[in-house]
């Protein structure tokens, strides 16, 4: 956020953004992968071709946005409360880890606000559950009570 930087800084640089790439124009990046690594990247990236570029180059980060995304959909379909804290504890043990995984859920659930209406508020409550967590990770050293609290009310 501009807010958080200096005046003197602001004044002197130049806002460039840069909005995402349509779908039809990052698909011939990936058209040579199997459908699966096809859809992940793409659901990863958001219109952001570097993200594809980085996970084509980088095998063990695609093998890690992957098993985000399996335990991501794991956890959105574990209803035992017992579980799903296991399961945030374990994956919020690392930084990188926990980001994955998080943004993993917010593409699932974004996938579920276009189901059915009750899909949709139930989305919509957790997706806005998990934001507000995820604003806090980015400086909480207090990982496991973070987890607690996530498994906890996103029942």
């Amino acid at each position: 956020s501009l807010a958080l930087i200096p005046a003197t800084i602001v004044s002197r640089m130049r806002v460039i953004n840069f909005s995402p790439r349509p779908r039809n124009i990052l698909e011939p990046l990936v058209a040579a992968l199997p459908a699966e690594d096809r859809e992940l990247l793409l659901g990863i990236a958001q219109g952001a071709p570097g993200i594809i570029i980085r996970c084509m180059e980088d095998a063990e980060r695609l093998r890690a946005e992957k098993q985000a995304g399996i335990d991501a959909y794991r956890f959105l379909q574990t209803s035992s409360i017992l579980e799903r804290f296991r399961e945030m504890l374990t994956v919020m043990e690392e930084e990188e880890t926990s980001s994955l995984f998080l943004r993993q859920i917010f593409l699932k659930l974004s996938k579920n606000l276009r189901g059915s209406p009750s899909e949709a508020e139930n989305a919509a409550r957790s997706a806005r559950h998990f934001f507000s967590i995820l604003s806090i990770l980015q400086s909480n050293a207090h990982r496991p009570l973070l987890a607690a609290h996530a498994a906890l009310s996103s029942t």
